[in-house]
């Protein structure tokens, strides 16, 4: 690093005397975090600016200086070069002290220790003469070295890097030297110089991650150990660089996965091993030595099992560095060994052959045979779940053993509590991947327990706590598709007798869920034989009986669970909600119903506690869903909607008793008149109409009872619900009505409907277009047919009459209305001529005068409409009648003169039309009214003009018309498809 331009201290004794209080006050100072670390950092870098400046002038003046002034410059270098050693060693030993006192706990600490180091080693480098002993050049090296270190992990590489190259060269002149006569303190102190030096560049190149050459300064460091003279604690100190590295190099790859290493973890381990075994023999230190030794095997063998999955040999190379950990410590500590050992069983269960679970078995054995029972001893078995997800039963068989070590030493039994339970935990992680194994050893360790008679080691919490997870467990499997016997296994599991507990009812509520799951999986004898073990007087276990009848499909079982089931104490409403949940599932829906029906006549017993009563609303909806749901079959179709029609009934008979009691049930009362009206409405093309028009009327009804108990919940919509309703029910009871002989029966029920038109045409909404309108024409026409029947023509009239006067402002809906009465009338039996026909002719002449015609199907109708009201005219042969009738015909005339009239008039319609008129024309002629036949023959030559060439002969019509004036001429023949009208309603 280059120096930068010091701000104090011109001189390099003015620099060094700047530095002397700095370095008096930091050698008092005891807290790291008050140290001015800008202050001295700024003095090192003076002293060191001015020691190179003095480096290069004194270079400078040895060239030019002359011999006179050689002693007098001899004693000033002197006195500064002493100044300089004395100020540099005491900054090298004030850093020892600092590194003793604070360590690296600051990135500030780092960068004023490696300050310190550099400045050290350029005020020895420049006070020294290297020539003059080689003691001096070790000491250099010495300093360099600590300089180094602290440069590289000061992450200052530039001077690092420069300093090493200094120390390669005092590394290369200790080296080569050599002695006649070596002293052996001397030797000693060029191999702890070399040493350090070397492991100085270990930590440079680890810096700057050259990990291979690292490795390789580390080999050269514990080879000057060849001849075991190295002292022990220094191979102890490299033995821990090597296992440090080691950490540093895993925690990198942890780090980022863009690093490549030429160098594995392991490397540098195996290196640490053979220095700390060489150093072993001869060191006094033995007890530190094995704790190293032991630490690097241990972590040897966790670096091996990392490699497992890559290195099929790395797995017994972790497990041979564990045993190589037991022979050395043989026989080794508690706190030592149970880690160990427990590694050791992890490695064994991690191969895949085939004897591994006898030797993990073995291992773990002896493991306890040198343990000794605790509270510690018990969580640190706890961790067997950490073991092999490859063989997940191994841990189930450990804690098994364990279990059996404790019942058998009075010292174990304390702890046999927390044994179980860990060890069911154990077993639950393991039913994961194998169920079975799970469960066998859960069996088997509860087993154990009761055999030895040892039930009352279990405590209250752990009981409960293990009941807890076997519940868990059970829930899982009975969610699980088709794993019902397993969910009835664990349940059960939780109900052993070896888990005794002062709440008894958590051991019944378990055998009736293993009852239910039986009964899930088809398994009816167990789950009766469960069943037989539980309370009887508990509404769950009449509630399970029930569901096993349901499943033997046996009725009278059936409902006498339901009986039971009511008359149990602790019987609650959702447990009536369960019994009618199973309408919507698969099952014989004969059962059920008449289970339900037994659970409704039972619900209606005056003696019934509180709050039960209002399920009757339940029960009824949910038979109402098995019936419906057997539409779908071949049922007879009149009859399923006769029991719906029945079970509403039942629903409005309750709100009449206890109509306070419901009202709070609006929902079901909502529900029920919707499925009325459903109902109706998706069987309208199987059902009768009598059983429609009740479906739709206790729909109404129900609309009704809706509104009396929720008024603030009305909308428009409800109220055009109930209408609707009312309206199909009055349009049923017409069909019915009509499909009734003449009888009392058929008498009662046209003065029924003449009582309900009122109301229904009142609940229907006036203030809508469309719908609505359609729905009160009809009522009315119907209405028109019932005083038909009971011969009330003058009623009709006057309606008829209101008809003409208040729906003219909607011509086609008018027209439509009009059209059906007219049709009505006319195919009535007991119509009168008159006066009826009067009103027929004011209707059709009204629906004549008012149509607009703009399409097909009007011209067809108004075609029809013509010839109704001619047929009606015509017979009366009056002088007003024809010229009513000639006025019809311009009308038509006018029609036909449209492309839309002549193009679509019918054919036969108007052959009929032209044969009358000219057929009329005629009877004129023989009569000697000739001016009256030639209009009418002048009349017929206009419209038959009017129609496509080739439906009316226009060259014979001419003909007779000519012909009319002197003689008679031929009768024409038309005819309709029809002879009265027919309109559609």
């Amino acid at each position: 690093m280059a120096a930068t331009r010091p701000t104090r201290g011109d001189t390099l004794q003015g620099s060094l005397a700047h530095l002397h209080p700095l370095l008096d006050d930091l050698s008092r100072m005891t807290n790291p975090e008050v140290i001015p670390h800008d202050q001295l950092m700024g003095a090192l870098d003076s002293v060191r600016f001015q020691v190179d400046k003095y480096k290069k002038g004194k270079s400078s003046k040895k060239r030019k200086a002359s011999d006179d002034d050689d002693g007098e410059r001899y004693k000033i270098d002197l006195r500064i070069q002493n100044e300089m050693d004395e100020i540099g060693v005491k900054i090298w030993n004030m850093t020892t002290e600092l590194e003793r006192m604070f360590g690296k706990k600051m990135k500030e600490n780092e960068r004023l220790i490696a300050s310190l180091r550099h400045t050290s080693f350029r005020l020895l480098e420049v006070s020294t003469d290297p020539k003059q002993h080689l003691r001096l050049v070790i000491r250099l090296l010495r300093a360099a070295s600590e300089a180094v270190s602290s440069l590289a992990q000061a992450d200052q590489m530039a001077t690092a890097e420069e300093l090493a190259l200094l120390g390669a060269e005092y590394h290369h002149t200790i080296s080569s030297s050599s002695s006649n006569a070596p002293d052996e303190i001397e030797e000693a102190e060029k191999t702890h110089a070399i040493l350090h030096f070397l492991l100085a560049r270990v930590d440079l190149e680890i810096s700057k991650k050259n990990d291979n050459l690292a490795l390789s300064f580390m080999v050269k460091a514990s080879n000057l150990d060849l001849d075991g003279t190295m002292d022990p604690l220094e191979c102890q100190e490299m033995a821990i660089k090597c296992w440090s590295i080691a950490q540093e190099l895993r925690s990198r790859q942890k780090a980022t996965k863009a690093v490549s290493f030429t160098t594995s973890p392991i490397e540098w381990l195996q290196q640490g091993l053979v220095i700390i075994e060489k150093v072993k023999e001869r060191s006094a230190h033995a007890y530190v030595l094995n704790k190293i030794h032991t630490t690097i095997l241990q972590t040897i063998a966790q670096a091996h099992l990392k490699n497992a999955s890559d290195d099929q040999h790395a797995l017994q190379d972790a497990i041979e560095s564990l045993e190589a950990i037991i022979k050395m410590a043989d026989p080794m500590d508690q706190r030592t060994a149970t880690p160990i050992r427990l590694l050791q069983i992890h490695l064994l269960s991690k191969r895949t052959i085939t004897n591994d679970h006898a030797t993990v078995r073995k291992a773990f054995e002896e493991l306890l045979k040198s343990t000794k029972w605790s509270e510690e001893t018990s969580r640190t078995f706890a961790q067997l779940q950490l073991l092999s997800a490859d063989h997940p039963e191994i841990p189930v068989n450990l804690a098994q053993i364990i279990l059996h070590h404790a019942l058998a030493q009075d010292e174990g039994r304390p702890h046999v509590s927390r044994i179980v339970y860990e060890g069911v935990f154990l077993a639950r992680q393991c039913a994961v991947a194998q169920p079975q194994a799970g469960y066998n050893g859960v069996l088997s360790m509860l087993d154990s327990v009761v055999m030895n008679g040892s039930e009352r080691l279990l405590d209250r919490t752990r009981i409960m706590a293990i009941q807890m997870a076997s519940s868990n467990m059970a829930g899982k499997a009975y969610e699980s598709k088709g794993r019902f016997e397993d969910a009835a296994r664990w349940y059960l599991l939780a109900a052993h007798p070896a888990l005794l507990s002062d709440k008894a009812e958590i051991t019944t509520r378990c055998r009736r869920k293993a009852a239910l799951c039986y009964t899930r999986s088809g398994d009816l004898t167990s789950a009766e034989k469960e069943i037989a073990q539980c309370p009887a007087g508990e509404a769950s276990t009449q509630h399970l009986a029930f569901l096993i009848a349901e499943k033997r499909d046996d009725i009278d079982k059936a409902k006498a669970a339901v009986i039971n089931m009511i008359a149990c104490q602790d019987v609650q409403p959702s447990q009536i909600l369960l019994i009618t949940s199973l309408a919507e599932k698969k099952g014989s829906k004969k059962l059920l119903f008449a289970a339900l029906q037994t659970l409704f006549n039972v619900l209606q017993r005056p003696d019934l506690k509180e709050g039960f009563k209002v399920e009757s609303l339940t029960v009824i909806r949910s038979m109402i869903r098995i019936t419906r749901l057997q539409f779908d079959g071949t049922a007879e179709k009149d009859v399923l909607g006769e029991t719906v029609v029945g079970l509403l009934d039942s629903a409005i008979a309750l709100f009449r008793q206890s109509p306070q009691e419901y009202r709070s049930q609006v929902k079901s009362i909502s529900w029920l008149f919707r499925i009325a009206y459903n109902v109706a409405v998706e069987q309208l093309a199987n059902l009768s109409a009598k059983v429609l028009s009740d479906l739709f009327d206790r729909s109404a009804q129900l609309i009704d009872w809706y509104r009396d108990f929720n008024p603030a919940g009305l909308d428009s919509d409800l109220e055009k619900i109930r209408a609707s309703a009312m309206f199909s029910c009055f349009c049923g009871k017409t069909f019915q009505y009509r499909d009734l002989p003449e009888s009392e029966e058929k008498l009662l029920l046209r003065t029924q409907l003449t009582q309900y038109y009122t109301i229904v045409k009142q609940a229907l909404p006036r203030d809508e277009e469309g719908k609505s309108n359609k729905m009160r024409d009809l009522l009315e026409v119907y209405h028109i047919e019932l005083l038909c029947d009971a011969s009330n023509w003058e009623l009709i009239g006057e309606l008829i009459a209101t008809f003409k006067s208040t729906n003219l402002a909607d011509s086609d809906r008018s027209i439509r209305k009009l059209e059906m009465v007219v049709n009505l009338l006319l195919d009535h039996p007991g119509c009168p001529p008159r006066p009826l026909h009067t009103v027929i002719h004011d209707t059709l002449d009204t629906i004549i005068k008012t149509c607009v015609i703009t399409n097909e199907t009007e011209v067809v109708r108004f075609s029809r409409w013509i010839r109704g009201i001619m047929m009606i005219l015509l017979p009366k042969n009056g002088r007003a009648e024809q010229i009513t009738v000639k006025s019809y015909l311009s009308r038509v005339h006018k029609v036909l003169q449209t492309a839309l009239g002549s193009q679509n008039y019918p054919h036969d319609e108007m052959q009929w039309l032209i044969a009358t008129t000219w057929n009329r024309g005629l009877d004129d002629h023989r009569n000697s009214r000739l001016n009256d036949a030639r209009s009418w023959f002048g009349l017929c030559l206009k419209l038959a003009d009017c129609m496509p060439e080739g439906v009316i002969n226009m060259p014979s019509l001419i003909i007779n018309h000519a012909a009319g004036n002197s003689s008679p001429v031929e009768t024409l023949r038309g005819e309709t498809s029809s002879g009265v009208i027919r309109l559609k309603l």
